[in-house]
């Protein structure tokens, strides 16, 4: 039995023809374990000047020796006119389905396997790997539902070059004499299980990808995270489209879709890709993620746009008494347009955008001046982590792709996180990580009893739990240094913005943690300051905070309440 990329159809999906169907299960059946069969595959390069062009195949076969060979599958009965024009030279043909409907067909069927084979060489020829790529390319068209030789077929049609419905019972001998017939007496090298694996890494990407567990924060290893079914369908689902919106509550693995998304493009596509994300210190630790990848720019978008002022010798100073909301709102994202106009060489083929709820409408401008004609472009947003008020405008619309397994929180986080989820839909959102420890909650009264209750909490999680500082983050309402925490010693440990020593932890606002996680997480500093009342931290809905602060947490959460804390919220915490 053949092993097939999807292992089985989806019987459900009416998009695939009953005519593969039948191939596919023919393939699987009748050829044996050295051939690799793929459906559907789909891949993307760049054509003869350097556009970004789309490759597709109903079938790839692979075997070590016999090389690869690219089918084409044409349903119902099928003739050829050969004193008719077609659109694409001389004749046309015409497919007949079970209806007795006739249908012309957009394209030869032979011209078509031949473009798309040619393509996938292309393809292989641009993957860096040591060693000739000269195997043995074919390709063949499959008739499965006609049975009886045509009566015309074009000059340039070989016998050997379709397969028909007499085929069908014995498909495995016919492939393998299509094989042959492509190689002839010339020596090639063999496929080889290198070889295999090579074509499994392009058009069928391994379950695994690495992870930003821990945003990094004391993690000296690197760490896995096996997808989920959702999570692998989508990625095969993303490979087809050129714009995508992808939504998902918190955990659900959008960062970690778009890193391995920019990845494939810069990596296999060899395409010049722009991440951008609205968090620095999330950029910061994506940024890591693609040393080994110079064509994968990383900047979170207001970095981008000092980045790109200064390249072109334009000012980003803030003009005086201007207000820091319009600086960063609308003064910088001009000054990136007026750069990107005195840079006309510096542009991607591929935009890749985190946390696209955060971003303003007037963004997308700048940032789609950046980009080729035609590109490939994902934002990844959650809706319920949008930290501003105006909704939610993307530079396109599209149907979004929706994830809703939460890959990230245990389920007694994940619990409370739900709570906070504003969206109709989290009935329908699920975890699928292991039950955990109970949520700590404490409340307070004052901001000294908070003090000493926090102390409290890091000495006990440190001395008794073993936890290692560099595991702990501790997220504010409002910055560290308001709350005079910053590089300040509690329970043994020192607060830091960025963690350097064996005993520091960070302590930022939940604000700048967006998009990144921690195994353990503390928030405090959620009760309201007076003095710091017009700060944008207090603008913000506590509702809000608190979704985002508690979904950041990994593997166990502490709560430090004020005890005036409104009912609604304190009932979220409540057993």
């Amino acid at each position: 039995m053949a092993r097939m990329y999807p292992p089985m159809l989806d019987p459900n999906d009416t998009r695939i023809p009953r005519s593969e169907r039948v191939v596919f299960d023919a393939l699987r059946d009748q050829l044996d374990n050295d051939f690799v069969v793929f459906h559907s595959a789909v891949w993307l390069g760049k054509g003869d000047r350097n556009e970004l062009s789309d490759g597709e195949a109903d079938f790839v076969v692979g075997h070590p020796n016999l090389g690869i060979l690219v089918l084409e599958i044409k349903g119902g009965s099928i003739r050829f006119e050969p004193n008719t024009s077609g659109g694409y030279g001389p004749g046309q043909w015409y497919s007949v389905d079970h209806f007795n409907q006739v249908h012309k067909l957009k394209h030869d069927p032979f011209d078509q396997v031949k473009r798309n084979k040619y393509a996938l060489i292309k393809k292989i020829d641009e993957i860096p790997e040591d060693g000739q790529k000269k195997f043995s390319y074919g390709h063949a068209v499959i008739f499965p539902d006609v049975y009886g030789d045509l009566p015309v077929l074009p000059a340039k049609v070989d016998k050997n070059m379709f397969i028909d419905g007499r085929d069908m019972s014995s498909l495995a001998r016919r492939i393998v004499e299509v094989y042959r017939s492509w190689r002839g007496d010339y020596p090639v090298r063999p496929l080889g299980e290198d070889g295999v694996a090579l074509l499994v890494s392009l058009l069928s990407p391994t379950l695994e990808m690495k992870s930003l567990l821990a945003a990094r924060i004391g993690n000296d290893s690197a760490q896995f995270l096996s997808l989920t079914k959702q999570q692998f369908d989508l990625l095969n689902k993303l490979r087809r489209r050129r714009k995508a919106l992808i939504t998902g509550c918190a955990g659900s693995g959008k960062t970690a879709l778009a890193v391995e998304k920019a990845r494939r493009l810069a990596r296999d596509d060899k395409m010049q890709v722009l991440l951008t994300c609205y968090n620095a210190r999330l950029a910061d630790a994506l940024r890591v993620e693609f040393i080994d990848l110079p064509d994968v720019t990383v900047a979170n978008f207001h970095a981008l746009c000092h980045s790109l002022a200064r390249e072109a010798g334009i000012t980003v100073d803030k003009p005086d008494g201007m207000a820091n909301d319009v600086y960063f709102a609308d003064y910088l994202p001009d000054q990136m347009l007026s750069a990107i106009a005195r840079l006309p060489n510096k542009r991607y083929d591929a935009l890749i955008v985190d946390e696209g709820q955060d971003f303003l409408p007037s963004w997308w401008i700048p940032l789609e001046e950046l980009l080729v004609e035609n590109p490939i472009v994902y934002i990844f947003y959650d809706d319920n982590q949008r930290l501003f008020t105006e909704p939610t405008n993307f530079p396109f619309q599209e149907e979004p792709y929706w994830l809703d397994v939460n890959c990230r929180n245990t389920q007694a986080i994940h619990k409370i996180v739900k709570s906070f989820y504003i969206n109709p839909d989290a009935a329908y959102i699920t975890a699928k990580g292991p039950a955990g420890e109970r949520v700590e909650v404490y409340t307070y009264d004052s901001r000294e009893e908070e003090d000493v209750l926090l102390a409290q909490v890091l000495e006990r999680l440190t001395l008794e739990g073993k936890v290692n500082p560099r595991h702990i983050t501790v997220l504010t309402r409002y910055t560290p240094q308001r709350l005079g925490w910053l590089s300040r010693t509690l329970g043994g440990v020192i607060l830091r913005d960025q963690p350097r020593g064996p005993k520091h932890t960070l302590c930022c606002t939940i604000k700048s943690f967006k998009g990144m996680e921690s195994p353990v997480v503390v928030l405090a500093g959620l009760g309201t300051l007076m003095e710091a009342k017009d700060e944008t931290e207090a603008r913000d809905s506590l509702e809000t905070l608190l979704y985002v602060g508690i979904s950041r947490a990994v593997s166990h959460l502490v709560v430090l309440l004020p005890k005036d804390t409104t009912r609604s919220i304190r009932k979220a915490f409540e057993e």
